[in-house]
């Protein structure tokens, strides 16, 4: 069964400015949530066939 991402990392994270942690704990979990992800994360040629894939099902459904 595949881990979980901490609760606290969906609505903490900030895609356009910067986020500064000094609570060691909180840091701590933001580094085990960016492991997890890089764990799921597909290999390079796995991500580019997916997209590609992906682009061809919409072109044929549009």
């Amino acid at each position: 069964m595949a881990a979980r991402l901490p609760s606290l990392m969906l609505p903490s994270c900030y895609l356009d400015g910067a986020l500064c942690l000094e609570d060691d704990a909180r840091v701590e979990r933001y580094h085990q949530a960016f492991d997890q992800l890089r764990a799921w994360a597909l290999a390079s040629r796995q991500t580019m066939s997916l997209i590609s894939r992906l682009s061809r099902d919409l072109e044929r459904e549009s």
